[in-house]
């Protein structure tokens, strides 16, 4: 665990080494079970460059079980690439007609009420700035 020498942000750093003992393990398996707290929580960190993502490549290379969160890792700059290749990323509203979604149908979705399960889950639940990464 050389890695966690380096000089960086220690929040950050302090709850990468807490995924790495005690989530990566379970990674795997637990990932998709959303009554579990199997990420990382570092996407906001990751983000704003609090802790730069070499080096938790670099960090996560050194640890046992790295397969599947190193694919997550992928997935996550693979869509910011997407967003900056395809124009309308950002703007699906205008390419799509959403006019008969109501406020209501919003408020259920930022609530994690929609009764659809994987999107009440995903929804306000995971979007506070870690999920899946």
């Amino acid at each position: 665990m050389e890695r966690f020498e380096h000089d960086q942000v220690e929040e950050p750093t302090e709850m990468l080494r807490d995924f790495f003992s005690n989530h990566l393990p379970f990674y795997a398996q637990r990932r998709d079970f959303y009554a579990f707290e199997e990420t990382s929580s570092l996407s906001a960190a990751i983000n704003a460059g609090a802790i730069s993502i070499r080096w938790v490549y670099e960090a996560l290379m050194e640890q046992e079980h790295s397969a599947a969160w190193l694919r997550q890792l992928v997935w996550r700059d693979f869509y910011l690439y997407q967003s900056i290749d395809d124009e309308n990323f950002f703007s699906y509203e205008k390419k799509f007609d959403l006019s008969a979604l109501s406020d209501r149908h919003f408020d259920s979705w930022r609530k994690g009420q929609t009764g659809i399960p994987i999107i009440d889950a995903a929804s306000m639940t995971e979007l506070n700035g870690w999920m899946i990464v």
